[in-house]
């Protein structure tokens, strides 16, 4: 007799990856512009950086065979 065939489950794996862009700022000195920048400008469209995908297996938080 064949053994039932295994249930498939979901898993949220957690993974991150680089990608590069440019952002257009109105600022009056570059430090300015770099601080808006960081602090109130969208993510522009961007390109992703070749082989920067990563898994977070830190971020994994379940134990084996737990969803």
């Amino acid at each position: 007799m064949k053994p039932a065939p295994e249930k498939e489950r979901t898993f949220y794996i957690p993974c991150f990856w680089q990608m590069y862009g440019t952002m257009c700022v109105k600022a009056t000195s570059l430090e300015e512009a770099k601080q808006i920048a960081i602090d109130d400008t969208p993510l522009p469209e961007g390109s992703y950086i070749d082989n920067s995908f990563e898994l977070d297996e830190e971020g994994i938080d379940f134990e084996d065979g737990q969803e």
